[in-house]
């Protein structure tokens, strides 16, 4: 799937992207709160400044992706690999990141706090 059909999707009320490739997908500023992408390849894919408040990533191979300033309030990370990937300035509270792979992941300044 290509980010365009993704978008055209969500906008029209699908929230549901499982197991989809959307390897170096350019998804800047984009709001998708409540977006499924568990078990997805998502590596390298840039969601920098964009709304993902409680989506689905968990099982999700975010390796390298770029999430700096991202809104991931409540999103599930569980058991995603987010090796190498930049998390920087990214609201993270109450996020579920249990078993997440995190090798070499940046979190300079990532909030972790409730508002």
């Amino acid at each position: 799937m290509n980010p365009e059909a993704l978008l055209a999707k969500y906008d029209d009320g699908d929230r549901q992207f499982e197991t989809i490739e959307l390897t170096d997908a350019q998804l800047t500023h984009r709001k998708l709160p409540g977006i499924n992408l568990r078990r997805s390849q998502l590596v390298g894919a840039n969601f920098q400044c964009g709304d993902l408040a409680l989506a689905d990533f968990s099982q999700a191979n975010l390796r390298s992706a770029d999430l700096r300033h991202a809104n991931l309030k409540r999103a599930d990370l569980t058991e995603a690999d987010l090796s190498q990937a930049n998390l920087s300035n990214s609201d993270l509270y109450a996020a579920q990141m249990r078993y997440a792979l995190m090798s070499q992941a940046q979190l300079n300044q990532a909030d972790f706090a409730p508002e």
